[in-house]
Order: C-alpha cells, then structure tokens, then sequence
C-alpha cells in the first residue's frame, strides 16, 4: 500500500513538472516574441497575367494579415481575413468577385508566431475598372523599352537586384524606355507595369540580364 501510494506521489509530482515547464515554455515564448513595432507600407493593387493581387512591401521578420472589404449598400462589409507568409494575395483564389464597379477596402499588419498583431496599415480602397491591354515591353543589353500603353497615368519598373532585395523606379507615362547601364555589377530581373486610376495593368513579362 505504501509502495503504490509513493508510486502515485512520483507520478503526480513528475506530471506537475512537466505542466510547468510547458506552462514556462509557452510564457517565455509570448514575452521573448519581438513586439511588432513597425506597419506595412505602400499597400496596392497589382495586376500579372490576368490575376489581380493586394501587395504591401516586403519584409523579413513577420507574415501578413490582410482584411478584405466590400462595399454594399454604401457600406464596407468584412468578405475576409486571411495569414499570409507573402506579401502578396491572390484576390481570384481568395473569392473575391472582381465585377468592374465593385468597391473593396484592403488593410494588413504584421503578424508574429504569438499570433498578435502590429498595428493596421492604412486603408485602401479600390474600385475595380477595366483592364489596360498586356505591355509588349523589350530588353536590348541593359535597355528596357515598351509601347506605351494609351490613358496610363505612369510606369512603374520592377527590380529584383543581385542580392534578390526588390525596388522600383517611377516614370512619367510619357517615357518608354529606361538604361540600367549605370547600375552596380550583378544580375538583375525586371518588368514593367502601367498604373493608373489606382489599380496596375498587366505587367510586361520578366526579363533577366548581367551588368558585369
């Protein structure tokens, strides 16, 4: 009787150790998580090969958390919440119906592995329109050029740099061409998109090219 009864303390008392090395565990975590200091920046609409996607700036410490709006009656109602380890979501896979007139609001923050959030960035709204036509853009050596695209307010080109760190350079819609010659030694992949009226055309296709 004694022997099961000291048996039962051990069993009792090694269960009670081991609750609170998971109850420790779990506190270290939430109080040793970064706090989320920082909010997503330049949230919008991009647009590539007929797929339309909400994008913010990319970063490296946290996911995403995007909240969906609509407009119905005037009012924004919630279509969505969706955690994303990218800074970009695909509007068609997520069900939004993209009918040209349809109003939706966009959010997003930052999200830890505690599962708390940043603050929200500001809200964008968008109303969906028709499409510009696809760009016919070109590399020759370290020149990009493209035809321009009729009623685009400007041209944004998109870079992925050597080390694979993204930028972009804003150009009047006026201007078809640009020179990279001057950029540091490394591989560069970049294309073209045309905006206007808040939302990007289809985008050029990708191209690649060495500054040595």
């Amino acid at each position: 009787m004694v022997k099961k009864k000291t048996r039962l303390i051990l069993i009792f008392s090694v269960f009670g150790v081991v609750l609170l090395a998971v109850l420790a565990g779990l506190i270290i975590f939430y109080i040793a998580s970064p706090a989320i200091k920082t909010t997503p920046q330049n949230l919008r609409i991009e647009q590539d090969e007929g797929e339309y996607y909400i994008v913010c700036d990319y970063q490296t410490e946290f996911d995403y958390y995007f909240v969906i709006e609509q407009s119905v009656d005037e009012e924004f109602v919630l279509v969505k919440e969706v955690r994303s380890d990218v800074n970009r979501l695909n509007l068609q896979e997520n069900g939004l119906l993209l009918h040209a007139g349809n109003i939706f609001r966009f959010r997003v923050a930052f999200i830890g592995e505690n599962e708390g959030t940043g603050s929200y960035s500001n809200n964008f709204v968008w109303k969906v329109t028709a499409s510009f036509q696809g760009i016919s853009a070109r590399l020759n050596g370290t020149i990009l050029s493209w035809d321009e695209v009729d009623l685009c307010d400007h041209y944004l080109i998109k870079i992925t740099n050597p080390d694979t760190t993204t930028s972009e350079i804003e150009l009047p819609s006026t201007q078809t061409s640009f020179d990279f010659s001057s950029y540091e030694s490394g591989v560069y992949q970049v294309y073209v998109v045309a905006v206007a009226d808040n939302f990007y055309s289809a985008s050029s296709e990708q191209f690649t090219f060495q500054i040595m």
